[in-house]
């Protein structure tokens, strides 16, 4: 038995070395890629992932590349590919490889890509980041149109360009807006203190930025026709919907009018009614008072009234309306509360477009100038008084 193992390894080797006589032909190396081979700048590149290496016996000794690629250069570098098999044919092939940048920078918004700013504020352009798989610095340009003078939508396009000519781009919308609510010019206390027969000044006034002056629209529950503590809110809305509120406390204090008589007459209240109530009169004149004697005598006086107004003939006017209250008879330092009630046989609106009336308590009943006089116009008053 092993006489025959011997002579069969004596007879393969002898075969073998026949072979390698008879086998003159190399290996065949060929290039897998149709086109030029093109390998992107700074990345992992391995020849024999480009070629394929045959032989016709199937017994390859050994494929050597020449040298290294060097991927970080741009531009053509060629190289060698030799195969060798086992019967020390040689083939040798050159392969020409192409380093490319063909990747576009990286681009990247610093903060959002929507901002809002306000009119007429101070644009500061946060910029972009930009990386590049080769160049170090890129080319940057920005295309802008942002107009903070202008309310509107602006965009932002930021290109970057890398020395191969790669491109890449990115936007940012800046909204400029307004944000910024009307200022309303009214008194810095919390409280607004009047007297009766007088109404919030329109002296009160809102102002914008961009709108200029803004009209006021008042709300809440004030009679101005009665004394009282009552709350009222002003409003202002500009054109971009911006609200303003203010929120004021109203204090209606009584009217307080005094006289040579020695008498003090505070009104507390007005009121106008139409139901003929007095014989043929068809409008009575009301109004709640408080009266006290501030001598150390007893009088008798009575109060008279005079009421003008500059939208109906003053004369005529006047000549109907001067009118007097009873006699009223008051101890000294005494003070009571009664209710005057006026009536008159004209026209309810003589009531209601007077503009002036002048009051005072006399002694006698003889025609006397009157001293107090007080700017009062109830179709103001009551037009004005809110319920909301």
């Amino acid at each position: 038995m092993k006489k025959v193992l011997g002579l069969m390894l004596v007879l393969s080797c002898c075969f073998l070395s026949a072979c390698s006589l008879f086998d003159k032909e190399g290996p065949n190396i060929s290039i897998t890629s149709e086109d030029a081979i093109y390998v992107e700048v700074n990345s992992v590149f391995d020849p024999l992932n480009y070629v394929e290496v045959t032989d016709n016996r199937s017994d390859l000794s050994d494929i050597i590349i020449s040298s290294k690629i060097d991927t970080s250069i741009l531009g053509e570098q060629e190289i060698e590919i030799s195969a060798m098999d086992k019967a020390e044919n040689l083939s040798t092939k050159a392969l020409t490889i192409s380093i490319v940048d063909s990747t576009a920078p990286a681009i990247e918004l610093i903060g959002e890509p929507y901002v809002q700013l306000n009119y007429d504020y101070e644009f500061v352009d946060p910029s972009v980041i930009v990386t590049d798989n080769f160049d170090e610095n890129c080319n940057i340009t920005v295309d802008s149109n942002v107009d903070t003078s202008k309310i509107g939508s602006y965009h932002i396009l930021y290109t970057v360009t890398d020395s191969s000519g790669n491109q890449n781009s990115i936007e940012r919308i800046v909204e400029i807006c307004d944000t910024i609510a009307p200022i309303i010019k009214v008194d810095n206390s919390d409280t607004i203190e009047l007297t009766l027969g007088e109404m919030l000044s329109d002296d009160i006034t809102a102002t914008d930025y961009i709108d200029g002056d803004i009209e006021i629209e008042k709300s809440g529950n004030i009679n101005y026709l009665s004394t009282g503590n009552y709350q009222v809110t002003f409003t202002a809305e500009d054109s971009s919907g911006n609200i303003a509120t203010e929120t004021k406390n109203v204090i209606i204090n009584p009217l307080i009018a005094t006289s040579a008589s020695g008498i003090t007459t505070t009104f507390f209240d007005f009121t106008i009614t139409t139901e003929g109530v007095y014989y043929t009169e068809n409008t009575v004149l009301s109004m709640t008072v408080e009266l006290e004697n501030t001598t150390d005598h007893k009088i008798e006086y009575y109060s008279r009234f005079n009421f003008s107004s500059d939208k109906l003939n003053k004369q005529d006017f006047n000549l109907a309306m001067i009118l007097s209250h009873s006699i009223i008879e008051l101890d000294a330092k005494e003070k009571t509360t009664d209710h005057f009630d006026i009536a008159y046989s004209g026209d309810a609106n003589d009531f209601y477009a007077a503009t002036e009336m002048d009051f005072d308590t006399v002694l006698t009943c003889y025609e006397v100038p009157l001293k107090n006089k007080y700017d009062i116009c109830f179709q103001e008053l009551q037009d004005n008084s809110m319920t909301n």
